[in-house]
Formats: structure tokens, C-alpha cells, sequence
């Protein structure tokens, strides 16, 4: 079924068609006379006087993509343009790459390696669609005769060194709007304190440039960086022969690499109304991990963007609900010997517990885990997004439903479920309860 997303910065519709996920927007344009000369047009046959055979079914001419020029934006509003802008920047990136053929497939290639290192996602605070486009065609432009591999190889390299924040542009940004189109605010780093607080700005070439990769936090950046230098080593080591290309889509060793887990399960009991709670979750999240990297506390953290999603059975009725799980690896300055997270996740719990939408059925759980006790799917090499089967969860978490008025007595007078966290002891620390 379509979801509608009305409020979002850019109004989508979201749905599944033959097993491929579209984001559908819209435009309305103030000159439908483009439109029109596109329409699909039948051909039909005529019956030969000479042979009187029936004429065969009519054929449809080849349909063509209408082409968007500054004059389209003429009388939308901003999220009218930002939608057609979608269209017009992919248009625009094809455009002016030398070998289209080797941008498409570089670009797979990068994509692949961010989807299974957990980096591709502009909800997240990590990076999208629209922003790895761009990275790649900064340096198809700068190679025209490059190989894909010989691109990729590039590509990490030179990421793997950029001075952040310095950004990256297709061409210079243009300040004023086209004749007739009405002014709208442009990435400006100069005049907007706000742009200029950007980490990794990634400008979209047409008017009004933007910075697409404005969502990107400083844990983020941190993950980001340090998986295009451990690219670029890895691509070094193949060309020596040492290594395997396919070791470069090989995404487990995140969970390898560190000790501490925040685990959070995006639960509920319906297909439908999953969907619009794990929306509603997942576009909070990176306000959570902002929350818990803290120079006070001593912790840094590091967000996996993919989603482990499964059908799991509930412990007490055996009733069927579906999960995704996330996770954000942590890590603590050194000296550090204790950190109570609790405040940070009843903020987030709360602010979570406060839609409008949610519904009976629909739950967020948190829980503190070390690697010894991560679930077995983390590891296995499967499509996270997909993931059918029955995986039970754990059992010391803390579900927003500890949040309701009702029980707010309770907790203040248990003190056994700090969401604590203890750097210098592998076991796992105190959690908040369900129960």
C-alpha cells in the first residue's frame, strides 16, 4: 500500500512496485504544453488493398523523458521546485559526465559498498542517493577516460583525503533566480550562519543550489571518513594482488570492530501500521545518536544505517510482530569508567511516545549490548532488508511503553534500571526493563 508522506521536506509517496521501492513526487508545472507533445502515440496499420491480410496490433511509439530547464520552475513554490529538482540534478549529472556507461556502473559499485557498510542513508545523517551521484560525477568529470575501476579506485581516494568542509560542486553556484522563476534561498556559506555549519557539504548543481547532505552529524562524518580510508587501503591491496574485489562488499566487520552496542527495536504487531511507525522512528533516530555523543560524557558514537528487519514472535502470547532493528556502536574516552544514558533515551522515548499516530501495537525498545551478545544476523550474509524468519529478541530493554503516565511512580522508585554503560568491564551493564 502507498504511504503518503504530506509533511516531509520534499511531499513523497512511498511504495513497492514488483519488489522495487519508489519514491513517487510531484510537480505541477505552470505549462502542461511539454507534457502534452510527450503523450504516447499509436500507430496504427492499415489493411493492404492487395493482400487484405489484417493489420497487425497498433504499435506505441518510444516514450520520451521530458527534459527540465530553469523555465519549469516558473510558478511552483519551493516544495514544487524541490521536487522537480529531483529529476532535474539526474538529468543534469548525465548529462555531463564524459562516459555515462562507467558513471552508472561506478556508481552501483559505491553504492553496493555503502549499502553493506552501513552508510547509505540521508535519514540516517549519512549519505544518499542523490549525494553519492554527485561524489561520482565529480570525478567521472575529472577522468573522462577512466575505467569503472580505475574510478572507483579514485573515488576512495580522493574522498578518503578531502578536507571537509570544504564543498563539493559541479560547477560555480548561481545566486539568482532565472527569469520570471521566483527567488529562493541558495546554499550560502558566507551570508547563512547555517549553511556554514555544514560538515560534509555535497551542493545539487541546479538552481536553487542546496547542500544535499545537510542531515550529517558529526558521528556520521567520523564513520564516513574513516570507511573511505579503509577503502582506499583495501582497493591498494587488490591492485598489489593481496586482496579480492568481493572483499570490498563485506560488511561485517563493523560489529568486530567494537565492544559496545546500543541496539534499538522499531516493533509493531501490523504490516501497515509497521510501516508508518518505523517512518515516524526511523526520521528521529539521528536526533538520538546526536544525543548520546557527548564531550561530557566521554562518548563517541559510530551509527550502522541498515535496517535488520524480520518477523519475530512475542515472548508472552506468541503473537507474530514485526521488527528493525538498529544499531550505534559506542565508544569512550579514555578514563572513562562509567555512563548513564537513561536521560538520553527517555528524552528520545518521549519525544517518540508523543505522535499523535502511534497506535496499540506500535513499540520502541532500546537495550545495551556488548559484542559477545549480539544477535547471530548481524554476522549472517543475508538482504538485512528483507530478512524473513523467526528471531527472538532480548529481554532487558527499555520499551517506550515504560514512558506512559501510568507508570511513572514506578520507575521513580526503581533504581535497578539505569541504562548505564561500563567502558572498562566487557559484561553486560544494567538496562532499563520492560516489565
Amino acid at each position: 500500500f502507498p504511504i503518503l508522506i504530506g509533511r516531509a521536506y520534499t511531499p513523497v509517496i512511498k511504495f513497492v512496485l514488483c519488489g522495487i521501492c519508489i519514491d513517487l513526487v510531484f510537480a505541477r508545472l505552470a505549462d502542461g504544453a511539454k507534457l502534452l507533445q510527450l503523450r504516447p502515440r499509436q500507430h496504427q496499420q492499415r489493411v493492404s488493398s492487395a493482400t487484405g491480410k489484417r493489420p497487425l496490433p497498433p504499435t506505441i511509439a518510444p516514450r520520451e523523458e521530458l527534459k527540465l530547464d530553469d523555465a519549469d520552475l516558473i510558478g511552483l513554490d519551493e516544495a514544487g521546485v524541490r521536487s522537480l529538482n529531483g529529476v532535474r540534478v539526474a538529468q543534469y549529472l548525465l548529462q555531463l559526465v564524459p562516459d555515462v556507461d562507467a558513471f552508472r556502473l561506478t556508481l552501483r559499485a559505491v553504492k553496493e559498498w555503502a549499502v553493506v557498510h552501513g552508510l547509505y542513508s540521508n535519514v540516517l545523517g549519512f549519505l544518499g542517493g542523490v549525494n553519492w551521484a554527485i561524489l561520482v560525477a565529480w570525478v567521472c568529470v575529472r577522468n573522462e577516460d577512466a575505467t569503472a575501476s580505475t574510478l572507483l579506485r579514485i573515488f576512495m581516494r580522493t574522498f578518503s583525503k578531502w578536507k571537509w568542509p570544504t564543498p563539493v560542486l559541479l560547477g560555480p553556484v548561481s545566486y539568482e533566480a532565472p527569469p520570471n522563476v521566483t527567488p529562493l534561498p541558495v546554499w550560502n556559506p558566507k551570508a547563512n550562519p547555517r549553511d556554514r555549519a555544514h560538515l560534509m557539504p555535497i551542493v545539487t548543481p541546479c538552481f536553487p543550489s542546496m547542500n544535499s547532505s545537510y542531515n550529517v552529524g558529526q558521528p556520521q562524518m567520523r564513520r564516513l571518513k574513516q570507511e573511505f580510508v579503509l577503502a582506499d587501503q583495501l582497493i591498494a591491496d587488490i591492485e598489489k594482488g593481496e586482496r579480492e574485489w568481493d572483499e570490498l562488499f563485506v560488511g561485517k566487520e563493523f560489529f568486530r570492530q567494537h565492544i559496545h552496542f546500543i541496539k534499538v527495536d522499531i516493533i509493531a504487531t501490523s504490516e501497515d501500521g509497521f510501516r508508518a511507525w518505523f517512518g515516524l522512528c526511523e526520521s528521529r533516530l539521528r536526533i538520538f545518536v546526536a544525543a548520546m555523543e557527548s564531550d561530557d560524557l566521554g562518548t563517541q558514537c559510530y551509527p550502522f544505517a541498515k535496517c535488520f528487519r524480520r518477523i519475530e514472535e512475542d515472548d508472552d502470547d506468541g503473537e507474530e510482530r514485526h521488527v528493525a532493528s538498529f544499531f550505534v556502536a559506542l565508544r569512550f574516552d579514555e578514563g572513562v569508567e562509567d555512563v548513564d544514558l537513561k536521560p538520553n533515551a527517555e528524552e528520545f522515548l518521549y519525544k517518540i511516545n508523543s505522535w499523535e499516530g502511534r497506535q496499540e501495537g506500535m513499540d520502541l525498545m532500546i537495550d545495551c549490548l556488548v559484542q559477545n551478545e549480539l544477535p547471530s544476523f548481524v554476522f549472517d550474509d543475508v538482504d538485512v532488508g528483507n530478512t524473513d524468519g523467526v528471531l527472538l529478541g532480548d529481554e532487558d530493554d527499555m520499551s517506550i511503553s515504560d514512558l506512559d503516565d501510568e507508570n511513572d511512580e514506578e520507575r521513580k522508585d526503581d533504581d535497578s534500571d539505569d541504562l548505564h554503560l561500563s567502558p572498562s568491564k566487557k559484561r553486560k551493564p544494567a538496562t532499563c526493563n520492560t516489565a
